[in-house]
């Protein structure tokens, strides 16, 4: 990414933003991002730092609002035409930039007038304006008419080397130096002129650079201590050059002193180094460059114990401290030197053999080591060559088999394409026979050929279905109202123009499968569609699209379709997942109440598991999910129903649960006895009978080992399973769901006109209006843009109620703060009596249940009509 892409990026994100980093990003020309960034209005601290710029533009006028600029680290080409353009900036306050001159300072400080921070630091105005004038003409600096100057003593009138001090003033590297001494002297202390940073560097002048003559021979010194020593003797001569008083000795004459004594130390440590410089003497080299130091200190021990027997002052009292300083510092230097240079010399040469042969000794093991090492690094290269080769070979083995595979595959997929299409074509053939065996053509699609053919088949389907009716009706003994016809032959086939289809029947296991398979997949199939802006489809509609990318051919579509709907019917009351997908494809629940079912699921299992941790506290985590399958896969304790509900209900849902669980455990008990009773076993009549089990109860008689075993078998049957305890559970949450959805479904399906589950934008508006809860026409397109952004006109049912329940309105107009769902809001105002609606609600699925079984019953005793279920049209 270029650095005007990132700009730009960033004015996308947020264009009112007042700080940009573009440091260390290569940037060579300014103008290239410099239009970019005036477009943001706010700007106040811009970072260029760590860039390759040479120059900015005469105007940068655009930034408005820039205070804070960072140029570090920029190699700028004309530092004073860069100025000038910093100089358009209107709001500049505060500059960071790479100074190197005195010059380019003072250049700054003339031409940003408003500038408050240099480099971090607060520009002092007072000092600037008492120093003078800058001459932007020229670039040079003008005395201005009344300067303010420190008044010269005669001692330094009469020395010469002030005078040179008072003409370098002239030039531009030295005129704040001399003047912010001037300032100083009027307005501070004598400590802080000595000490302070601007003084020191003032000062030192002539005594760095006679260091600076002398550079070639004092190499072997410390810079910084060479430094700190000529700061120390400068400090001495600016105290008697400002003492007016003291007679004698002028600066000049103290610059010669130090500069002999210099010249002759040098000397002195030049001789004695050459005359040390052998092998072994570097401890000797080290004391007389200490010593060296030394006479350079006592130079300024001497000459400022001439200053005191003069004067006194608290400035002295702090050079004679730093002095001090030095010396304690060069003596623990000197002792520490010393203290070395005994400990060598010491060194006893039979100790030093010594370690020299331990490290030859150790030169050899490790050259042993390293041959060792090189071999077992051979014998690994070899074996790795070994190992690739190897895996060469396995790898060309695999591609062989792998091509041989990919024929192989290629030929079973051409089979099973000649397959098709001769299915295909005996398909048409036996279209064609009953299209010319019609009588009339209009009234069946199924002739006496294609009977003839089928013949065979028909008769073990209908066994196979005589069996399986048998079957249910042995699962459900309870459903009185069935039918005996339904242990009678069914359908041979089902017609239609598409041709002959089998009629296939699922088990449990197979419908909840392909069912959950549905749901995932649906899941997929929505987000493609949103991604493609396109529509959701409901369930129903989903479930042919699901059969066509499943199976292809239409025959197959109708008769899963069929099957589907036939193992609804056929498991509806037994598995509640089934009842819900049954609910979810007549558009009587909306598809996101799955999720909520799925966690009650789990909130039931946690609070099981809970429950026997408190009940078992020294069990492990293995053992309790041990008792927790078994729990699953078998029946409850009382107690553990009777604590899961009280802690998820409030006091009437539970008594509602709690009848529901008694009446299953009155009706298992019921069951259980009729099962002994019916029994020729002596045993079980005798647990049956009321007065053997009192007498059982106080003691009065023994039971043997079996018939103990055979009553915890029977007290374990009259238990609640957890099967029905988690159906009940997921029952009644789906039906107090429909409860609340019965009022809103039944206005959806009066704006719904094809009752097909999907409502186009009239339709919305009629049913927001119906509602009665939203009138204004903001809200109502509010609501459609969330709904319906990319104005499909095609809004599910599903989608609906998800809009409703989530979307927050104010419970009432006088309290506007305390927010409802627009749903429930619906809900409250229209009154429901969930009492009268689950009568209403239990007498509609009656008759439903009754029109299912009429045409169950027709279906099954008129074999001479054709069936349709009106899945082609669907499809």
């Amino acid at each position: 990414m270029t650095t005007t892409q990132f700009i730009s990026q960033i004015f996308l994100e947020d264009p009112q933003t007042d700080f940009i980093d573009l440091s260390g990003q290569d940037i060579q020309d300014f103008q290239e991002i410099y239009e970019h960034l005036v477009k943001f209005h706010n700007l106040k601290e811009l970072n260029l730092s760590d860039n390759e710029l040479t120059g900015l533009p005469s105007d940068l006028s655009g930034l408005q609002q820039l205070s804070n600029l960072n140029l570090n680290g920029n190699s700028f080409e004309d530092f004073k035409q860069t100025v000038y353009a910093l100089k358009t900036l209107p709001q500049l306050s505060s500059l960071f930039i790479n100074l190197h001159q005195e010059d380019q300072v003072d250049l700054i400080m003339r031409s940003l007038s408003d500038l408050e921070f240099l480099n971090g630091l607060k520009v002092e105005r007072e000092i600037l304006e008492e120093e003078g004038e800058y001459d932007e003409d020229d670039g040079s600096l003008r005395k201005s008419n009344s300067p303010v100057k420190e008044q010269p003593s005669e001692e330094d009138l009469e020395d010469e080397e002030y005078g040179h001090s008072v003409n370098r003033q002239s030039s531009p590297g030295n005129q704040k130096q001399n003047n912010n001494v001037s300032k100083n002297n009027v307005n501070q202390n004598d400590s802080n002129l000595m000490m302070g940073e601007s003084s020191r560097s003032l000062h030192a002048e002539n005594s760095l650079a006679t260091l600076e003559a002398h550079k070639d021979k004092i190499l072997d010194l410390d810079p910084e201590d060479l430094e700190q020593i000529a700061l120390l003797y400068d400090n001495i001569r600016y105290l008697r050059r400002k003492n007016a008083q003291m007679k004698g000795n002028s600066d000049r004459q103290l610059a010669s002193d130090f500069d002999e004594h210099l010249k002759l130390t040098m000397n002195q440590l030049t001789n004695e180094i050459r005359k040390s410089n052998t092998p072994g003497n570097q401890n000797n080299k080290t004391t007389h460059i200490l010593n060296a130091k030394k006479r350079l200190i006592d130079i300024i021990v001497n000459k400022y114990s001439e200053y005191l027997t003069q004067t006194d002052s608290k400035l002295a009292g702090d050079v004679l401290s730093e002095v001090a300083r030095q010396y304690v510092q060069l003596v623990d230097q000197t002792i520490h030197s010393l203290s070395l240079s005994n400990q060598v010399q010491k060194a006893d040469d039979s100790q030093l053999k010594r370690i020299i042969q331990e490290k030859d000794q150790n030169l050899q093991d490790m050259t042993k080591e390293a041959e060792r090492l090189n071999h077992e690094l051979i014998n690994q290269i070899d074996a790795n060559d070994q190992i690739q080769k190897r895996y060469s070979q396995q790898n060309e083995e695999l591609k062989k088999k792998i091509t041989q595979l990919e024929n192989e595959n290629k030929q079973l997929k051409q089979k099973q394409i000649q397959q098709q299409q001769t299915m295909q074509q005996q398909q048409q053939r036996i279209m064609q026979q009953q299209n010319e065996n019609q009588e009339p053509p209009q009234s069946s699609f199924r002739g006496s050929q294609a009977n003839t053919l089928n013949n065979q088949q028909n008769k073990s389907q209908s066994r196979l279905n005589t069996a399986h009716s048998q079957q249910q009706q042995t699962q459900r003994p309870q459903s009185k109202q069935q039918p005996t016809t339904v242990a009678q032959p069914q359908k041979k086939k089902l017609a239609g123009p598409i041709g002959v289809t089998q009629q296939r029947v699922l088990t449990l296991k197979q419908l909840k499968d392909t069912i959950q398979d549905m749901y995932t997949q649906k899941v997929k199939f929505d987000k493609k569609c949103e991604e493609n802006k396109m529509a959701r489809e409901t369930m129903e509609q989903y479930m042919y699209t699901y059969l066509n990318q499943r199976y292809g051919l239409k025959n197959l579509i109708i008769e899963w379709a069929a099957a589907l709907i036939n193992g609804i019917k056929t498991y509806l009351r037994e598995d509640h997942d089934v009842a819900l997908f049954g609910k979810i494809l007549k558009n009587e629940c909306d598809e996101e109440f799955r999720f909520i079912q799925m966690h009650v699921k789990d909130t039931l299992l946690s609070l099981l598991k809970v429950l026997l941790k408190d009940k078992n506290p020294f069990k492990s985590e293995s053992e309790i999910s041990k008792m927790l399958d078994i729990v699953q896969n078998g029946s409850m304790e009382e107690w553990m129903w009777r604590k899961i509900i009280e802690k998820m209900y409030d006091p009437k849902d539970y008594e509602v649960l709690e009848s529901k669980f008694l009446q299953i455990v009155d009706e298992r008990r019921t069951m259980n006895k009729s099962r002994l009773g019916g029994t020729s076993n002596n045993m079980s009549k005798f647990l049956v009978d009321s007065v053997v089990q009192a007498q059982i109860l106080a003691g009065n008689k023994k039971m043997t080992r079996e018939e103990m075993n055979q009553m915890m078998q029977q007290r374990e049957m009259e238990k609640l399973t957890y099967h029905d305890f988690q159906k009940t559970i997921l029952d009644f949450q789906l039906q107090e769901h429909e409860k609340f959805l019965y009022r809103f479904t039944q206005l959806y399906k009066e704006v719904d006109a094809d009752n097909n589950g999907i409502i186009n934008e009239d339709e919305f508006r009629e049913l927001m209006a119906k509602m009665t809860v939203i009138e204004r026409e903001d809200e109502v397109q509010y609501l459609l843009q969330l709904v319906d952004p990319y104005n499909n006109q095609r809004m599910t049912f599903s989608e609906i109620v998800h809009l409703l329940s989530s979307h927050m309105v104010p419970i009432d107009e006088s309290n506007p703060t305390q927010t409802i769902p627009l749903l429930e809001k619906f809900v409250n105002k229209v009154g429901v009596n969930f009492q009268d609606l689950e009568l209403e609600m239990q007498q509609r699925q009656d008759l439903e249940n009754y029109q299912n079984e009429q045409n169950n019953h027709q279906n099954l005793n008129d074999e001479d009509e054709d069936v349709d279920y009106g899945h082609n049209a669907a499809y």
